[in-house]
C-alpha cells in the first residue's frame, strides 16, 4: 500500500525537472519521474532528501541511455553513408 504522492524537483546542469514521489510499507520510497520508476530503501535520510537523490539518479541515467542511443545512430549512419570511407 502507498500513501500520497508528493511533488519532487530537482536541477540538473541548469535544468529543472519535476516528478513524484511516495512513500510504502517497509521503509521503502517510490519515485516517478517521466516513464521511470525507482524504489529505493529510505533508511535515516527524510524522504523530502532521499526523493530529490532519487531524481537525479533517473534523470542522469535516461541522460546517459539517450546519449548511447544517440552514438549508436550515428555511428549507424556512418556506416550507411555512401560518402563515409572504411
Amino acid at each position: 500500500m502507498s500513501g500520497p504522492f508528493y511533488e519532487v524537483t530537482a536541477e540538473i546542469d541548469g535544468r529543472r525537472y519535476t516528478g513524484s514521489w511516495t512513500l510504502k510499507q517497509g521503509g521503502l520510497i517510490c519515485v516517478a519521474w517521466a516513464e521511470s520508476a525507482k524504489t529505493v530503501e529510505l533508511g535515516k535520510t527524510r524522504p523530502e532528501v532521499q526523493a530529490v537523490t532519487v531524481l537525479q539518479q533517473l534523470v542522469k541515467a535516461r541522460q546517459k541511455q539517450r546519449e548511447r542511443e544517440q552514438r549508436a545512430f550515428e555511428a549507424k549512419r556512418r556506416k550507411l553513408s555512401p560518402d563515409s570511407t572504411p
